[in-house]
């Protein structure tokens, strides 16, 4: 329409400006305004001014609350007291309130307030699609299990390449101990738009928590760069970490990050990884003696040996920690510290 102009809006302010004429948005603060479409009319044509949009606006690096599902509150009260063979729909209240919809088969609620699931994977549970969550999220779940080291798995059907990584996996022959649902844990981290489902293992399988963390942006951290101010502003918040580094093969490299890792189903499984056992200085010589480590702690300095080269390595759903580098072991002579940025040594 060569004699129309259309011209546009946004109330309230703040949240974006917006180009008057040409529509195009600059985003300000995270919030919810109306963006208004508005034509001036012609001679032919009459003004219109009831296009609209509602913008929402988020912050990556917010802090979201998780999703708890808890037994100690309950959370899983609705689903019935016996073994069903047929699938059934049920409703999980989290802490603070909120419902969300589960399915189950050879599930049953216990007198510990927990899910009591049938052996050898028949037990099933199954999530809404969880599609608020714009980085994706973290999925933690805590059980015990009967007798039997085989763990539960948790998978989802919309992402069927993922599958989750359970440790501790032990034995418990207490019942009090694995009937509360405690001793073992296993985790997934799924993208956006996603449910998930937990299959029981080789043994009646007891599960008294579920946790869904919803992920903030990732973060980069280079090893060429100042890393301080990112790992700061990330500091708490759950997400993907990336590292722009190579770790040379058939050597030791130094390794130390602002989260904690477990190597098992990580970037740095099979790789030897080591940490210090003990420092000892007998007044003409120094020895340090290494050990093998499961686990990364943030802040902790190691050394890895991979027997290809890891480029690049990405580590999915850590935890970032704003903690200085700290003393592994040592005296205040010789000690094993790591750093998170470079330092030029004089």
């Amino acid at each position: 329409i060569t004699d129309g102009k259309m011209y546009f809006s946004i109330s309230p302010e703040g949240i974006a400006t917006i180009d008057e004429s040409t529509g195009a948005l600059t985003l300000l603060a995270a919030g919810k305004a109306t963006v208004s479409a508005m034509y001036e009319g012609c001679d032919i044509y009459d003004a219109s001014d009831v296009a609209s949009y509602e913008l929402t606006v988020v912050d990556p690096d917010a802090v979201v609350e998780p999703i708890v599902f808890d037994s100690a509150n309950k959370a899983f009260s609705g689903i019935g007291t016996s073994y069903d063979t047929s699938e059934e729909n049920t409703v999980f209240v989290a802490d603070g309130g909120n419902k969300f919809t589960f399915s189950y088969k050879n599930c049953m609620y216990t007198n510990n307030n927990v899910i009591q699931m049938k052996k050898s994977q028949s037990g099933i549970l199954t999530s809404q699609v969880f599609n608020d969550m714009p980085n994706g999220c973290k999925v933690n779940v805590y059980y015990g299990i009967y007798n039997n080291k085989t763990p539960l798995t948790i998978s989802s059907a919309e992402h069927p390449d993922l599958m989750s990584l359970s440790i501790n996996e032990e034995k418990y022959n207490e019942t009090d101990t694995y009937t509360q649902g405690k001793g073992c844990f296993a985790e997934i981290v799924l993208p956006n738009n996603s449910s998930f489902t937990v299959k029981s293992g080789g043994n009646a399988t007891y599960i008294s928590k579920i946790e869904i963390i919803p992920l903030s942006s990732p973060v980069t951290l280079s090893d060429t760069e100042d890393n301080s101010a990112k790992i700061t502003k990330k500091n708490g918040r759950t997400l993907n970490a990336t590292l722009t580094r190579t770790l040379k093969p058939s050597v030791w490299n130094t390794f130390c990050v602002p989260f904690d890792v477990t190597v098992k189903g990580s970037a740095l499984e099979g790789a030897k990884v080591k940490q210090v056992k003990e420092v000892v200085d007998n007044g003409e010589s120094v020895t340090f003696t290494f050990e093998d480590a499961a686990t990364v702690e943030a802040g902790k300095a190691y050394l890895v040996m991979p027997t290809e080269a890891i480029v690049n390595p990405s580590f999915s759903g850590v935890t970032v920690k704003d903690v200085a580098p700290s003393n592994c072991s040592g005296n205040e002579t010789y000690k094993f510290v790591g750093v998170y940025s470079p330092r030029e040594v004089s």
